[in-house]
């Protein structure tokens, strides 16, 4: 994490660049891991800029009790609750596919509500935005001609999908993506940091 802050900072020293995280944690962790005078930090997907996000909804309530009662219904998961969508973590579930079905059926059948897919997750929103339309409206804020835009998970297809020709995407990991460059590993995404540092 630190070498990550690190590469981030030296970005952000080169002149006219902005760098930006957007992410699906919650804004109050990125302030805790990224905290950095220059750095833009949009938590819960593109959802929570820092300025609060309004009341919850009445699909969201109904979430959450879904995703509880899930919780208890498959050992070894857990609940992440946020202030605009609630969390399913399967990673450490033994046999995930029957809870994990029957929680996108259920959150499928409530109006409002949107199913987000990501690593070993269930994630149940009721934002109208993901991670493409924040970077669209944070190129326009901003201005920037040119966007690169790096990420490892499936939510982060929106957001590689949502670059212009002029930009480019760099996905992290294995399997297909949108972006268009990949790299298999965090090392090897140390090393293209470093090297845009020195630009």
């Amino acid at each position: 994490l630190a070498r990550s802050k690190a590469a981030l900072e030296a970005l952000a020293g080169i002149e006219d660049t902005t760098v930006a995280v957007i992410s699906g944690r919650r804004r109050a962790d990125l302030v805790e891991r990224f905290d950095h005078p220059s750095f833009i930090l949009i938590g819960e997907h593109g959802a929570d800029h820092g300025a609060g996000t309004g009341p919850e909804s009445p699909a969201l309530t109904e979430a959450r009790l879904l995703v509880d009662a899930a919780t208890r219904a498959a050992p070894g998961s857990r609940a992440e609750h946020k202030a605009r969508s609630v969390g399913f973590h399967y990673r450490l579930v033994a046999d995930p596919d029957a809870v994990v079905d029957d929680l996108r059926r259920r959150a499928s059948s409530i109006d409002g509500l949107k199913v987000l897919d990501g690593k070993k997750i269930v994630e149940l929103s009721d934002s109208s935005v993901d991670k493409g339309v924040a970077l669209r409206e944070l190129k326009n804020e901003t201005g920037a001609d040119r966007v690169l835009f790096m990420g490892d998970d499936v939510t982060d297809e929106t957001a590689f999908a949502a670059l212009g020709p002029g930009d480019l995407g760099v996905h992290v990991g294995l399997g297909p993506s949108l972006a268009k460059v990949t790299v298999k590993g965090i090392v090897r995404l140390r090393i293209m940091h470093i090297g845009l540092g020195k630009l």
